[in-house]
């Protein structure tokens, strides 16, 4: 069999045994109507990678695209502006799942929180922030050991950090209320 033929044949393999699990996954961040392109981009870059060199786990070599994937389309998307605001805001509350009726204030309380989580968020360590993206803002919330997984590190690692973080987020919410 010639190079050309079996590079098809992997290609296929992986394809075929990947494509439904990693729409699932990307599913959980991006929703199904943008979960299937992140998929498809992730495909062409393995094709173009296996053509280059052997990938030894390619399992594992996609869910870590489609991830980064998932994260710069919603970092992109977490970059539009809210209409009538200067400030940017992680998820757009009229696309929220959440299907039962919320007060206008208390609307309004969770989006200024949501805006001054966003103000501060750069302050937070990588780590921090992507906990944060995991736990709070995508679609399904993942647990420690999700995350853990997902980012290529120890439950510890991702306990110690999540800890970090609500901490500095209830430091965020104090300062406000003694302000006042």
């Amino acid at each position: 069999m010639d190079q050309k033929n079996r590079l098809e044949q992997e290609f296929e393999y992986i394809f075929n045994d990947f494509w439904t699990e990693l729409v699932n996954f990307a599913n959980q961040f991006v929703g199904n109507v943008n979960a299937e392109d992140i998929v498809q981009q992730a495909m062409n870059k393995i094709w173009l990678q296996i053509q280059q060199e052997e990938i030894v786990n390619p399992r594992a070599w996609l869910y870590k695209v489609v991830y980064n994937d998932c994260n710069n389309f919603l970092r992109s998307k977490k970059k539009q502006k809210v209409e009538g605001r200067n400030s940017v805001v992680f998820k757009d509350i009229s696309e929220s799942e959440d299907t039962h009726w919320k007060h206008p204030i208390e609307t309004l309380i969770q989006s200024e929180q949501l805006e001054k989580i966003n103000s501060r968020i750069h302050c937070f360590s990588k780590m921090e922030r992507n906990i944060y993206y995991l736990t709070y803002q995508s679609e399904s919330s993942f647990s420690i050991e999700e995350i853990a997984l997902l980012l290529g590190t120890n439950k510890q690692t991702i306990s110690a950090a999540k800890n970090r973080l609500m901490r500095k987020l209830k430091e965020l919410f104090q300062d406000e209320n003694e302000n006042l």
